[in-house]
């Protein structure tokens, strides 16, 4: 939600890093988690599970 504010209103987030909002961090570090998550449970890839 407020990635997409930042991208339409402005200024919304917090800025880290000199100029990258904090919204966007938190996205792309969701994104990685829920991406290792996805990975885990697929039991294809986890031959532990096969």
């Amino acid at each position: 939600m407020a990635s997409v504010l930042e991208l339409v209103e402005g200024n919304v987030c917090p800025v880290a890093f000199g100029s990258v909002p904090m919204c966007y961090v938190t996205l792309v570090l969701n994104a990685v988690i829920g991406m290792l998550y996805r990975v885990q449970l697929n039991p294809a890839s986890n031959p532990r599970m096969n």
